[in-house]
């Protein structure tokens, strides 16, 4: 494990870091910051991450490692205006973060057209730090 804040200062350094950020589809959606407490998991699965979302069993969950998820909103483009450069900074710097202190990250896509996405990283404690959006693909 990463050696880390305590998850309380955690939690609140994570909530600060996406304050201004929203995940963006076809609706934006802001982030919350959960905290999954299941000390006897080391590696969740996706039947774990629905149970653990009170999600139907039968969802469809794609997983994403934390890169795959970012890249498209962290990699500039040349026709990115001054706020969407500003965004995909504040997006490296959440990815930092979460990298720094958490270890493993992993992100569950679940759903198909409204998807609920959790990003999820166990922390020092063994207790897991979610990040919780959701989207609209059709």
């Amino acid at each position: 494990m990463k050696p880390s804040l305590n998850t309380e200062a955690l939690i609140q350094k994570i909530t600060q870091a996406v304050a201004e950020l929203s995940w963006m589809s076809e609706t934006d959606a802001p982030f919350e910051v959960l905290r999954w407490t299941d000390r006897d998991q080391h590696n969740l699965t996706p039947e774990q991450v629905l149970n653990q979302a009170q999600l139907p069993p039968q969802t469809p969950v794609e997983v994403l490692t934390l890169d795959d998820f970012l890249t498209p909103v962290i990699e500039p483009q040349p026709w990115h205006t001054e706020a969407e450069v500003h965004i995909a900074q504040q997006f490296q710097a959440l990815q930092t973060l979460l990298e720094q202190t958490q270890n493993p990250i992993q992100v569950y896509r679940c759903g198909t057209t409204e998807l609920d996405i959790y990003v999820v990283g166990q922390v020092q404690d063994s207790d897991w730090l979610v990040l919780h959006t959701t989207a609209v693909e059709t």
